[in-house]
């Protein structure tokens, strides 16, 4: 917006005590129609695997913020240079787009981004190996996208969960056991 030339940022990382080795960082919020609701579905088609091999969820967020199952919560507990420490140890960030998202990219870590209906390229992630990204886009009956806080219905929530874990474990060079296809999700899939 300030007409600066745009070059890669410098980020201050700020150490952040942990007692995890291998994990990857989730942070699944960000505002409206940006938030994806089916994060918990996720995290129950990954954990196992994941933990064949030894590799934690470590989830990045505000304290207020819903705590998903089977994850380790920084919730609350990290200030962004935290949050840059612990996204450059991790193994590949998974989430919104939000700023961890950004800053992730900024690290060249593999990461997969979920975002509404819009064109990636003018909110996408700027800087990274595109090799090392694997970004999905909501689907809607729109034409154009609207880049509106709010959405109905969410086009985020058509991505299918299966999906951004078969991207997961491709990145991770884990083999995903998981026959199922997600045919349909209501309004109240994620309420069990």
């Amino acid at each position: 917006n300030c007409g600066a030339r745009i070059d890669k940022p410098f980020i201050l990382e700020k150490f952040f005590p942990t007692t995890i080795d291998k994990y990857i960082t989730l942070h699944p919020f960000s505002k409206g129609a940006k938030s994806y609701d089916y994060w918990q579905t996720v995290v129950d088609i990954l954990h196992p695997e994941l933990i064949k091999n030894g590799i934690i969820i470590a989830q990045l967020g505000e304290s207020k913020e819903e705590k998903f199952k089977n994850c380790m919560h920084f919730n609350g507990a990290t200030s962004l240079g935290q949050v840059a420490y612990v996204l450059k140890r991790g193994l590949l960030h998974l989430g919104v787009d939000s700023f961890p998202m950004h800053m992730s990219a900024a690290m060249n870590q593999k990461l997969g981004g979920l975002y509404p209906y819009c064109n990636i390229k003018n909110v996408g992630p700027y800087w990274g190996d595109k090799e090392r990204q694997s970004i999905f886009v909501g689907k809607s009956t729109n034409a154009k996208p609207a880049y509106a806080f709010e959405e109905h219905p969410k086009s985020i929530n058509a991505i299918k969960p299966e999906e951004i874990c078969r991207a997961v474990c491709k990145h991770l060079n884990i083999k995903l056991d998981y026959p199922y296809e997600t045919l349909f999700t209501g309004d109240s899939f994620k309420w069990k």
